[in-house]
């Protein structure tokens, strides 16, 4: 499989401290990478530097390839991503028609092309198209996750980098957001931030784990869940259902 995005010796500081150190993190084209790491392990600081979303007060070394090539850009429309609290996302005041619409009209899609697409991408994200014209805040939070991944879809991504995107999920929503995402793989890739390794060992093809800024561990899930040869990776399973994960991982 071809690379989509590379990390090569990323490290971050912010005030002089540094974050993340020398992180190197590769995603595979059609595939769920995982990144997996307690909070305050620096995985969202990772998330904003990929994202060029860093403060002023922060330093970013090392390089980041998106196809082979260096990224640059402030914002790059290749790169989506989907952050935890969906509802910060949205203008509080739009429809859902005019949140999913708005990416179609910048790519200057005529109106049937619109229609047509706002249809597929609700039927994928499994939302009634009766609820277009609802304003955004009469939708519940998971629902709003969902609607925050069909916007990104629609803008055709090559990755999509997730940001904790289950938390606080009740367990039908994850359902769903799982379905989505593994049906949406084989079209481009994901990068996961998470703190959740159940969710990791079901959706991500491989996986890093982080601590204090560094990687510890990296690999297929199903061998880093059967056989880890780090010490914080198994502390870190140690409070999972292990025997559950090893078998979904079969």
């Amino acid at each position: 499989m071809s690379v989509v995005l590379e990390l090569k010796n990323i490290s971050i500081q912010i005030n002089k401290k540094e974050i993340v150190t020398n992180v190197n993190l590769v995603v595979e084209e059609c595939s769920i990478t995982g990144l997996v790491g307690a909070s305050g392990s620096g995985k969202t600081t990772l998330f904003r530097g990929i994202l060029n979303e860093l403060s002023s007060s922060a330093k970013r070394t090392g390089e980041i390839l998106l196809l082979g090539n260096s990224i640059h850009k402030k914002f790059d429309p290749r790169i989506q991503s989907v952050n935890q609290e969906a509802s910060l996302q949205f203008n509080p005041k739009f429809s859902l028609r005019e949140i999913l619409s708005e990416p179609l009209e910048i790519q200057k899609y005529a109106i049937e092309k619109i229609h047509s697409e706002l249809e597929r991408i609700l039927g994928e994200i499994s939302i009634s198209i009766e609820k277009l014209d609802q304003n955004i805040m009469q939708f519940s939070g998971g629902e709003q996750q969902r609607i925050q991944i069909g916007r990104a879809l629609l803008t055709n991504p090559k990755i999509l980098l997730m940001d904790e995107p289950v938390t606080g999920l009740d367990r039908l929503m994850l359902r769903k957001v799982k379905e989505i995402l593994l049906n949406q793989k084989n079209k481009f890739s994901i990068l996961i931030i998470t703190h959740d390794l159940e969710f990791a060992s079901e959706v991500c093809d491989t996986i890093y784990i982080m601590k204090e800024g560094k990687i510890l561990e990296n690999g297929e899930t199903k061998m880093i869940f059967k056989n880890s040869k780090n010490e914080y990776t198994k502390e870190l399973l140690k409070s999972l259902d292990l025997n559950t994960i090893k078998q979904k991982n079969n």
